[in-house]
């Protein structure tokens, strides 16, 4: 038995020669044209009549794409593919281009070439030139009828400026061109779907997600091609975002793009009719239309974005020139003034009262001079200009040291300090930490006018430490926690914008703490008012070689602007 086994597979490997070459001369001489490509859909076979019916050799093609496709029915060939990948044939009417230009007529029959595993090898065609005129006609009528629904459904779509109107919209074309029994649009969030539109399905779905790299999406990105078709027993699909259809058998899927990347992804879902080529080549079109469609609305946005900053922009420069003219016009009032009286009635007034003008003077031209400093910090945090030296220094130094220049400025508040002797050296400029803790001070005398206490601690949290002003004043409501650190902001109008100021100072803050790796943000006290929170590194151990940058000196009180 076996022995006899042997002598069949001889026989047979003896044979295969014979069939392999009979099978190339039936392809030779056939009088239709035979076109094979690979699963790359690169040109594999192309026979002495394909030769003869398009006008290029077969050395002029083989290895390539196809050349004979018209550009406007790629989706069409595209669709063709995708839907005997996983076998059977489909023959329909198109038209192809001859190398010299000229157009053909064609009825093409093309069928998926798989190996024994079933394994997909490529796609074979066999064009037939068609005498059927009627036919043709009715082809391409059938085609100016869809290509004119299309066109009415992307000029619906283009007037649309936004997103969620653009998707709806999307997803009924989709159901309504391809007679699919369900559809909607999925949005590539990261590494995963979010279900965004439907129609036909649910809407309690919407909003769904879905691992990206399992999904049919995640295949079709993967593949390389622009649309792609699934099957399977009922429901049975692991992406569970199409799980609600009863009866679901195939899923269709095309890619959008938005600024020359993955965007989104159109899907079709069959429940009951099968899917047909046409259906294919609608999909990917659709999928092509939506990408304009959905740039358009995504560049209305960024417009709309960009106007409506400049706008913020230009409304805060307003505000901070009718700020600052009011913040100068005072004390240059007062200085005007007061240098006016001393110069026509320095001989009539009294010593006490000279020295008192001339104290105001200072006093006055002092405020004036933080005034320009701070204009001067703003302006080259706004420009990322700030000058900091980072490095290991001694926070609870430099926390002790302002606490102590600004006790002078405490006539009703208890100005107290909470940091522990332990306290481990920070990284980043001393200067810069105590121009941040003078700020944070002065804005807590400020904004307590009734007094209370103002407190300043420090804690080691991990590899962080974290300052803390805390006062008992009117606070900052929720809202503007986030805002107050933004430039020429003082929060909402009302109680704070009493104080005065150029709503310079938090934004200073926030630049010179970011410029030592750092962070500063606003909290409601644990009793009332406000709780600021400056957040800086833990130094790391000084080694033999490393330098330690010497302490700042004390601050003078006043010496930065509040």
């Amino acid at each position: 038995m076996e022995l006899r086994r042997g002598v069949t597979r001889r026989k047979r490997a003896a044979g295969r020669p014979l069939a392999d070459a009979a099978a190339r001369a039936v392809v030779e001489c056939a009088a239709d044209a035979i076109i094979a490509v690979g699963a790359d859909r690169a040109v594999t076979v192309w026979n002495p009549a394909a030769e003869r019916m398009f006008g290029w050799a077969s050395g002029e093609v083989v290895g390539r794409q196809p050349p004979f496709v018209p550009e406007e029915l790629t989706a069409e060939y595209n669709a063709v593919l995708e839907r005997v990948a996983g076998g059977g044939q489909v023959s329909f009417a198109t038209r192809r281009i001859r190398k010299n230009g000229s157009v053909l007529d064609l009825r093409i029959d093309v069928s998926a070439l798989l190996d024994g595993a079933g394994k997909l090898m490529g796609w074979v065609s066999i064009c037939h030139q068609t005498r059927d005129e009627e036919a043709v006609r009715h082809y391409m009528a059938e085609r100016a009828r869809v290509v004119r629904r299309l066109g009415d459904v992307v000029a619906d779509m283009n007037a649309q400026l936004d997103l969620e109107p653009v998707l709806d919209r999307i997803a009924a074309s989709l159901r309504e061109l391809t007679r699919a029994d369900a559809g909607g649009f999925v949005l590539i969030e990261g590494d995963r779907l979010r279900l965004v539109s439907l129609d036909g399905l649910p809407e309690t779905l919407r909003g769904r997600t879905a691992d990206l790299a399992s999904s049919t999406v995640g295949e079709l990105m993967r593949s390389g091609k622009t649309v792609l078709m699934a099957t399977g027993e009922s429901g049975r699909f692991d992406d569970l975002i199409w799980s609600a259809l009863p009866g679901l058998h195939t899923i269709t899927v095309s890619l959008s793009h938005v600024g020359g990347r993955p965007y989104g992804a159109l899907y079709a879902l069959y429940s009951g009719r099968k899917v047909g080529h046409i259906d294919l080549e609608l999909l990917e079109l659709l999928a092509g239309h939506a990408s304009v469609a959905l740039s358009n609305v995504t560049a209305f946005e960024e417009v709309s974005r960009q106007l409506s900053a400049a706008k913020e922009l230009e409304e805060a420069k307003d505000l901070f020139l009718a700020t600052t003219s009011h913040e100068l016009r005072t004390p240059i009032t007062i200085v005007q003034g007061f240098a006016s009286t001393l110069a026509s009635r320095w001989d009539k007034l009294p010593d006490a009262d000279r020295r008192a003008a001339v104290q105001t003077i200072a006093d006055r031209s002092a405020s004036l001079a933080r005034l320009v400093e701070q204009l001067l910090l703003g302006s080259r945090a706004g420009a990322d200009q700030l000058m900091v030296r980072n490095g290991q220094y001694d926070l609870a130094g430099v926390l002790r040291g302002a606490t102590v220049a600004f006790r002078s400025l405490a006539d009703r508040h208890t100005l107290g300090t909470d940091v522990p002797d332990d306290l481990p050296q920070a990284w980043g400029d001393p200067m810069a930490t105590d121009i941040i803790v003078g700020q944070l001070l002065e804005n807590a005398f400020k904004y307590s006018p009734d007094g209370g206490t103002v407190t300043v601690s420090a804690r080691r949290a991990a590899d962080r430490i974290d300052v803390t002003v805390t006062d008992e004043g009117i606070g900052i409501p929720a809202a503007d926690r986030e805002r107050v650190f933004e430039r020429f902001v003082q929060g909402e109008a009302g109680d704070r914008r009493r104080f005065g100021g150029i709503g310079l100072g938090l934004y200073i803050v926030r630049q010179l703490a970011r410029a030592q790796d750092g962070e500063v943000s606003a909290e409601a006290g644990p009793g009332g008012g406000t709780l600021m929170r400056l957040r800086l590194r833990v130094a790391a151990p000084v080694t033999a070689i490393d330098s330690v940058p010497a302490l700042p000196r004390p601050r003078v009180a006043g010496e930065v602007s509040g």
